[in-house]
């Protein structure tokens, strides 16, 4: 029977699919929501916003080359995404 240009057979073949397809996303969403997204531990300290003008030049070169040497984990946005 036809509705709208679309078949039942093909309604139920897409939904099939789309079925399919969500459950097999579920483990990644599942280990994206375990992992704690933004939680930060390669840097621990952060600048607050305006100290850069606060503190000393060479203390703000530091901070800049702690961030540039700093190993991302994947709860701070490091790596491949899932």
């Amino acid at each position: 029977m036809y509705r709208r240009g679309v078949s039942t057979g093909k309604r139920a073949r897409i939904v099939r699919v789309l079925s399919i397809a969500l459950f097999g996303l579920a483990p990644c969403l599942t280990a994206l929501g375990a992992m704690q997204i933004g939680r930060e531990v390669s840097v621990p300290q952060r600048l607050a916003d305006n100290q850069e003008f606060q503190v000393s030049i060479e203390d703000l070169i530091e901070h800049g080359r702690k961030l540039f040497v700093a190993n991302w984990t994947d709860q701070e946005g490091g790596g491949r995404p899932c």
